[in-house]
């Protein structure tokens, strides 16, 4: 079965992309909190969602400098918030509190530029001693650095679907490369250009299904299962799962977003098991994981961290206790940040609107 005109070609909002946004935070929680290695990958799926629902806007609106504005605009209501309130509390109010709780947290106020201009990539592979209160942060300059130039990328190649899914797939190719000649695993796993194949891999699957191509379904899930056992492949022989492995980081990023990309893809076809697959993912558990992803993602790391530097939880014997405590409590306060703070700038993205889609 092929991929053409699915009744999703005119769609912004994918009900179950929701639930598949809440299995990349459930993993992402499950490396924090438990310890589990393979949890890394559920960055690289929100890459992938991101680049597949970014160039998804992007295809519906009228290249112009308004719609780059607005679009800049609309992504800042969504994102700048709470991330700067958050440095506020760490940075501002909060200085103290960490200093007192936390070794090293000096190195980060001394050096706190980078992350207020969203370049706190490049600060984390400087060769210098700093506490990891904040590197979870790095996957957020990542996406905002991609926001800026990517829309330039799509409005300029938007004429014509096949000659901008070339040019997608030669800077995943390129993307690739780079980290296949780089010995650098922080560079590999923090760079936008080491990272830009699993952005432009969703990018590709969003042109596939707002232009209405044609993809053959068998096509699909043999790249699917290529990904799948490259990155089983990979693991298996370096023997383990772990985002700080050479090989994994030359490899097995773009073997699981490989996978992930074609996944998405998948999802959205006409198939009986894609059927189930959106059913599945649109239970309501997922779903609200998913709404809240961004928030959660944000608080969740500081919060355990300073919650177990400050000895408040030493009374708890199992680590296991303690670290659920931690997630539930997490996951509560990104629910009320949500529902009193990111909810009203929320509302504000209804004032900037692209008139002219295309």
């Amino acid at each position: 079965m092929d991929l053409k005109r699915t009744e999703y070609i005119n769609k912004n909002y994918y009900p179950h992309l929701d639930g598949l946004r809440g299995v990349a935070i459930l993993l992402v929680l499950l490396i924090h909190f438990y310890s589990i290695s393979i949890g890394w990958v559920g960055v690289d799926l929100f890459f992938v969602l991101s680049g597949f629902l970014i160039t998804n806007i992007l295809l519906g609106y009228k290249p112009s400098f308004k719609s780059y504005k607005i679009f800049m605009i609309r992504r800042g209501l969504r994102i700048f918030p709470l991330y700067f309130l958050a440095l506020f509390l760490i940075f501002v109010l909060g200085e103290n509190m960490f200093l007192q709780h936390i070794d090293g947290f000096h190195v980060l106020v001394e050096n706190q530029i980078y992350f207020w201009t969203y370049t706190q990539n490049f600060f984390l592979v400087l060769d210098i001693e700093k506490p990891n209160t904040l590197n979870h942060f790095w996957s957020l300059a990542v996406e905002e650095q991609f926001y800026i130039f990517w829309p330039l990328v799509v409005f300029v190649l938007k004429k014509n679907a096949r000659w901008m899914i070339a040019s997608f797939l030669f800077l995943i190719f390129l993307s690739f490369l780079l980290k296949l000649f780089s010995n650098n695993v922080p560079v590999n796993y923090t760079w936008l250009p080491y990272r830009m194949d699993a952005l432009v891999m969703g990018g590709v699957a969003s042109v596939i299904v707002k232009k209405g191509l044609n993809f053959n379904i068998k096509t699909l899930v043999a790249l699917m299962l290529t990904g799948l056992f490259m990155f089983v492949g990979v693991c298996t022989i370096q023997g383990t799962f772990s985002h700080v492995n050479l090989w994994i980081s030359k490899i097995g990023f773009f073997a699981i977003d490989l996978l992930f990309a074609c996944l998405l893809l998948f999802s959205l076809s006409q198939n009986g098991i894609a059927s189930r697959i959106r059913k599945a993912l649109t239970n309501k558990p997922l779903m609200l994981l998913g709404k809240y992803s961004y928030g959660i993602y944000v608080i969740h790391w500081p919060v355990k961290i300073l919650i177990l530097r400050s000895g408040l939880l030493d009374g708890l014997k199992s680590g296991v206790l303690m670290n659920t405590v931690l997630l539930i409590f997490s996951l509560c306060l990104s629910y009320l940040v949500y529902h009193l703070f990111e909810v009203h700038f929320l509302k504000m993205k209804g004032r900037f609107v692209v008139s002219e889609r295309n």
